[in-house]
């Protein structure tokens, strides 16, 4: 699934680039292998927020490998135990608040994780897919209020075709809040707000979204 994560990319979540050492030193730390799916997409952009969501779960963001937070990585459950009457331990969070995580669950085997879903407040947990591959392929696209576009051409060639199509003209961009360009323009008395694709992969095509 090239196309996962969400553009533009909030770099506060984004992990320096994966490398075959930083895998290694989880997985000798951990004693977990990760699932070679999991260590891909890790590859294109490592850590951050995801187009995808999984019905009636709060999921939005898959945590990378490093030094920043949120990251993956061996939790201490010593609190959160006393709280729940099934086995944390074996659990490795990749979303979640603290309150519900989902997590590449171990409990079973230290190489072929399942997907589990937890609620430490409601004491709770959830089958969610017998693999990480499973897991990917239930992720359903999240579309609420967006709109995207795959386009070869210039974000401003793409801002000149969709102003020529609603007749309206666009405001200058503003770059400085996000460290990108910010498009927009009023219609029907709703805004419309462009901003363009950032994840630096020469895979992933030019997409826009409209907010």
């Amino acid at each position: 699934m090239v196309k996962l994560w969400q553009s533009p990319a909030y770099l506060t979540y984004v992990q320096p680039e994966l490398t075959d050492e930083l895998v290694s030193k989880f997985e000798k730390e951990t004693n977990y292998k990760l699932p070679l799916e999991f260590i891909n997409l890790l590859k294109i952009q490592n850590g951050g927020y995801i187009r995808y969501s999984l019905e009636d779960i709060p999921h939005e963001v898959i945590y990378g490998i490093g030094p920043n937070l949120p990251k993956i990585e061996k939790p201490d459950w010593s609190l959160e135990k006393e709280h729940v009457s099934f086995k944390l331990e074996g659990l490795i969070p990749f979303d979640g608040d603290g309150h519900w995580n989902l997590c590449l669950d171990y409990r079973e085997s230290n190489s072929k994780p399942k997907i589990t879903y937890i609620d430490i407040e409601c004491d709770s947990q959830s089958l969610i897919a017998n693999s990480f591959n499973e897991y990917l392929l239930l992720l359903e696209i999240d579309k609420e209020k967006k709109y995207v576009i795959e386009t070869n051409n210039s974000t401003e060639d793409t801002i000149l075709a969709i102003s020529n199509s609603l007749k309206k003209k666009f405001e200058e961009p503003d770059s400085w809040a996000n460290g990108y360009p910010i498009y927009r323009t009023k219609y029907r008395k709703e805004w419309i707000w462009i901003s363009p694709n950032q994840v630096n992969q020469d895979l992933i095509k030019s997409s826009l979204f409209l907010l």
